[in-house]
């Protein structure tokens, strides 16, 4: 019984050490995102941005922050920390790695796919695009 507890044991500790450094570091969408096509054309993309306004401050905000600098009033206490999307790290990513991390997200931050309607993700990217502007 011993026995079987202390490889149990061991069995958690090694897969929580592994997810928590699955987490350190940068967050690198893979290179296929970077293929991946905005879809909302150029044309619709102003009217696109307010909606993902609405959508950030109704489900990004509490962790992103009212500015988006990652500095939300849930922000402070998650490993790791949200993102400051209007930094050049962000905003220097093409448009399909943004779209791939809003839904594939990452430890604390919610894997949108199953939440938010593709159309919503990609209003957000576009949203998020006028921010560093």
């Amino acid at each position: 019984m011993k026995r079987t507890f202390l490889v149990i044991s061991i069995i958690v500790l090694f897969f929580s050490f592994s997810a928590s450094n699955a987490q350190d570091g940068p967050w690198v969408a893979p290179d296929s995102a970077k293929e991946i096509k905005n879809k909302v054309s150029e044309n619709k993309r102003a009217a696109s941005a307010k909606k993902g306004a609405k959508v950030f401050t109704a489900r990004c905000v509490f962790c992103h922050g009212k500015e988006a600098k990652g500095d939300g009033p849930a922000g402070a206490r998650l490993v790791p920390k949200p993102a400051n999307l209007t930094s050049s790290r962000v905003q220097d990513q093409a448009d399909g790695e943004i779209f791939w991390k809003i839904t594939n997200g990452r430890g604390p931050m919610p894997k949108w796919e199953a939440i938010l309607s593709e159309e919503e993700r990609w209003n957000l990217v576009n949203f998020i695009n006028t921010l560093g502007e």
